[in-house]
């Protein structure tokens, strides 16, 4: 199965004689491609993401494609075979019309960002119904689309909870509303599908202003009843769970022309901390 788009190209090249459509029976899923932009170009590329374990296989649509004289279209395959496929499909003579492409490491991936992307958690704990996962991934596509702001999504999809690094340019004078205004969509998006904004990562300071909406009124007052009992004047953590009369998620960002000013050599480990996703790395190391 292929995306209609690329389909009709491949009818087009097949009327003008550049070689035959071939449908490929019980072979390789293509159905995560089906809301992905085509762009033509002088070759077709044809790129599964996803490692050729367990139940799929690889051979069905190499063999197609080796038989079918198209010397200008391109599977590109980004994960891995087995061995034995890896050898089988090198058999095939395909040269550079089959290109396999190993998994970049989630590290190795942050460490490529230039030095105006940055990579920010702001959008990055929300959890769905299982049922929902799909149209949660979805939205929050379309709501980083929008705004022209990459992300990263990864985490774990067997409870439906997903991690999300926004990758804005923070050259860009509107940087920090678009990761805003993708705060605000996405949260309205977990309102809608049933979810919570927080699955393991804690609500903290960042996610304080939302919680009311997904808890109701009289868990808020629950809190701030503890809050009051414990803590009256509010010196610990002030801001957490309890939000700040002017609570922004962007409101402390560290990254940007108008953020805090620290010391370079503190920023640069920072960022290097940032680069390699060395969260755990405790603050006091970074003043040394």
């Amino acid at each position: 199965m292929i995306p209609d788009q690329i389909g009709d190209r491949l009818l087009v090249r097949g009327s003008q004689g550049v070689g035959p459509v071939v449908t490929i029976a019980n072979g390789s899923d293509f159905d995560d491609f089906a809301e992905f932009e085509h762009r033509p170009s002088d070759r077709l590329r044809i790129t599964h993401a996803g490692s050729f374990f367990g139940k799929r296989d690889p051979r069905p649509f190499l063999t197609a494609l080796a038989e079918s004289g198209l010397e200008d279209v391109v599977a590109r395959f980004v994960g891995d075979f087995r061995l034995a496929d890896r050898e089988w499909a090198e058999s095939l003579g395909l040269g550079d019309r089959l290109e396999l492409h190993p998994y970049v490491s989630r590290r190795e991936a942050l460490a490529r960002l230039p030095l105006t992307q940055r990579s920010l958690q702001v959008i990055e704990d929300g959890c769905v119904p299982p049922a929902q996962l799909a149209q949660y991934v979805r939205g929050l596509r379309e709501a980083a689309a929008q705004r022209g702001v990459p992300v990263a999504i990864f985490g774990h999809a067997g409870d439906a909870h997903v991690h999300v690094n926004a990758l804005p340019d923070v050259t860009h004078p509107e940087w920090r509303n678009d990761v805003r205004a993708i705060f605000d969509d996405v949260t309205d998006l977990l309102a809608r599908l049933g979810g919570v904004p927080s699955g393991e990562h804690g609500v903290g300071r960042l996610r304080a202003g939302v919680l009311e909406r997904f808890y109701g009124n009289g868990v808020m007052t629950l809190f701030r009843d503890v809050k009051q009992a414990y803590d009256p004047l509010s010196i610990l953590n002030p801001g957490v769970i309890i939000p700040a009369t002017d609570w922004s998620p962007v409101a402390a960002l560290k990254v940007g022309d108008d953020a805090a000013a620290i010391p370079e050599d503190i920023a640069t480990r920072l960022r290097e901390v940032e680069r390699s996703a060395a969260w755990a790395t405790p603050k006091l190391e970074l003043a040394h």
